[in-house]
Parts: C-alpha cells; structure tokens; sequence
C-alpha cells in the first residue's frame, strides 16, 4: 500500500503540481509525512493510555520524524526503487479501488492523528 501511496504522491506531484526540480524528493517527504503521523499516532495513544504524555519531549518526535525520513530514503531513494514503483503502476491505468482506498487511509490518517493530538492536549492541562 505504501508503494501505490508513493506512486500517487509523485503522480499529483508531477501532474497537479508540476513539479520539475525537486519531483523525487518532495514524493520522499509526502510518504514520510504520512508515515510519521501515523508513527506519531501510535505513540499518543501509547501515552495517554499510560497516562504519561507529560513525559514525551520535543526531541524524542524529532528523533522520530529524522529516522523515518532517513529509513524512507534507504527504502526508496538509495537503492532507486523508486524507479521500479513508478514503472510498476505508471503503466497500468487508474485503480478506482486503491484510489478509494488511499483517501480512506488519508482522512483517516489525519482524523485519528488530531483526535489523539486534542486528547493529548485536554489530558495534559
């Protein structure tokens, strides 16, 4: 699934954004973003359910958020697997359930990310 994310970040960012310069590295910071909130989920959840949210610093997400960004480049970038994603779905024409199931997994992504985030936040007053 991440490899058809990765594929559909670096189609919206050629096709919608028109992106030249920076094509592969702005689909490398799209999947990361994607990966990171959902990481960054996981973990508000673990700590509030262990009620213990007051204890996870700004450096322990930043760690977070460089070793995500760090795996996905080895992942996609060092190897250019990235170039065998592209051509493995570039050929092959719109796919209306993946797509659905893609944006499913966006809002979700984000709903769930903002719900922890508030409830975090309403915990730590």
């Amino acid at each position: 699934m991440f490899d058809y994310l990765f594929y559909r970040i670096y189609w919206w960012n050629k096709v919608v954004v028109k992106e030249k310069d920076l094509l592969v590295f702005s689909t490398l910071l799209g999947i990361s973003v994607f990966k990171i909130l959902n990481l960054s989920t996981l973990v508000f959840m673990v700590l509030i359910w262990r009620d213990a949210i007051s204890h996870y610093h700004k450096w322990m997400q930043i760690v977070l958020m460089c070793s995500v960004l760090l795996c996905d480049y080895f992942l996609y970038i060092n190897g250019s697997k990235y170039k065998s994603i592209i051509e493995k779905f570039s050929g092959k024409g719109k796919a209306p359930t993946k797509d659905a199931l893609l944006v499913g997994y966006i809002v979700l992504t984000f709903v769930l990310f903002f719900l922890v985030v508030l409830t975090g936040a309403k915990m730590s007053k």
